[in-house]
């Protein structure tokens, strides 16, 4: 009978174009399921690649191997790329560190730290930051060469955030740590509140105007002054919901996006929101839930669903431009901006353009048969650097037929 009711009035929407019943439209199709990942990866149809997309260059860096991740779920601790002028620096889960010439992919060194490794690779203009598993922040120079190392109190899934003279670090337990980089020692710590069951998945933090911006579990987003770890608010993007911990697990698992003086956030459960950054005034929300975030581009705001379907929103009311439906269940990460594109991977080593006026599969390239890691760097209009999970990066260039 609850299929029947569903059918109905999907049937009534369906003939609504315009307006909030297409929303609503949009919100059952992609949120019915009470685990899209169980849900089978929707099939790829061809298309014309309206550009030509070549494979310059490409390297390994090392399997990916802590605590046997399962490649197909939420669950992968994806490690970070870092670059830094004409350099790009990897790092894997076994410790290996490795650096490369942008322009060939040649390796300029490596080095082994033979243990496993649990957050990173960040950086600056002189230093590199990574956290062991065992939950000590090293810092090495861009020659590899270390330079200290701390504990920082527990197990680390969120890379490192330098800023200015600091680094701040995101511990599991919602714990933020201020270290000086000159010397590894702790400025300050402060402790976020944490409900009794939280999404194991850990969003990146954001840094502007000296003040640190991160989502936490129960649907919240803190900002915190980066000189002296004071609170300077705290809001709900959505609130938790259901009976069950469990059904009240609606955490903010992904990185919030500064716009100026506009923070995005959104919840893995139910809402993406704006705030005014300085007075925590809500500027507007919507119903939408997503694990991996969201991008800017113009005027407009680019979110993965937690069923991998694609939205648009304006920027400045959350108003939906469009949705894409095509990747569904294909696990696909937050991706990138680059040139005229969002670019984003699946599960199968698909790595998909999108063009984000009217939310069209423009281009697409499988470049291996494993997951394309939610890491993505884009050099410049044309050209971007990918990982998969089993720790291959090529670096492509897109140019006109």
């Amino acid at each position: 009978m609850k299929q029947f009711l569903v059918t109905v009035l999907l049937i009534f929407i369906s003939g609504c174009i315009f307006g909030p019943l297409k929303e609503l439209k949009y919100q059952i199709e992609d949120s019915w399921e009470d685990d899209p990942q169980k849900k089978p990866p929707t099939e790829l149809f061809d298309i014309g690649n309206s550009k030509n997309l070549s494979l310059l260059w490409n390297a390994q860096v090392g399997s990916e191997s802590l605590w046997e991740i399962d490649k197909e779920s939420y669950e992968i601790h994806t490690l970070d790329m870092f670059i830094y002028e004409d350099f790009l620096f990897t790092l894997n889960h076994d410790g290996v560190i490795k650096k490369f010439e942008v322009s060939s992919g040649a390796l300029v060194w490596e080095k082994d730290f033979n243990f496993k490794v649990s957050a990173g690779l960040s950086g600056d203009s002189d230093l590199l930051y990574f956290v062991s598993s065992e939950g000590d922040l090293w810092c090495l120079d861009h020659d590899g060469k270390e330079l200290w190392k701390t504990y920082v109190g527990g197990q680390v899934f969120v890379s490192p955030m330098p800023n200015t003279n600091f680094v701040t670090v995101k511990l599991n337990f919602n714990e933020f740590v201020q270290l000086k980089n000159v010397d590894g020692s702790i400025e300050w710590t402060y402790q976020a509140p944490n409900p009794p069951l939280t999404i194991k998945s850990q969003g990146k933090m954001s840094f502007a105007n000296m003040a640190i911006y991160s989502g936490l579990p129960g649907g919240k987003l803190i900002a915190i002054e980066a000189k002296t770890g004071r609170m300077v608010w705290e809001v709900a993007v959505d609130q938790s919901k259901g009976v069950t911990e469990i059904d009240r697990a609606n955490d903010v698992t992904s990185q919030p996006i500064i716009d100026g003086p506009i923070i995005y956030s959104v919840s893995s459960k139910g809402k993406i929101a704006a705030f005014d950054r300085r007075s925590s005034k809500m500027l507007w929300d919507r119903p939408l839930s997503s694990f991996v975030g969201l991008n800017l581009y113009g005027n407009d705001i680019v979110v993965i669903h937690e069923s991998s379907s694609i939205y648009s929103l304006q920027n400045e009311a959350g108003v939906i431009n469009w949705r894409n439906a095509d990747l569904q269940y294909r696990n696909i990460g937050r991706g990138v901006v680059i040139g005229e594109f969002i670019a984003v991977g699946d599960y199968d080593g698909y790595l998909h353009f999108i063009n984000p006026s009217d939310g069209k599969i423009t281009n697409r390239i499988q470049l291996s048969d494993s997951q394309i890691l939610d890491n993505m760097i884009s050099l410049n209009d044309n050209k971007l650097i990918v990982m998969d999970a089993d720790g291959y990066i090529y670096c492509l260039e897109i140019n006109l037929l």
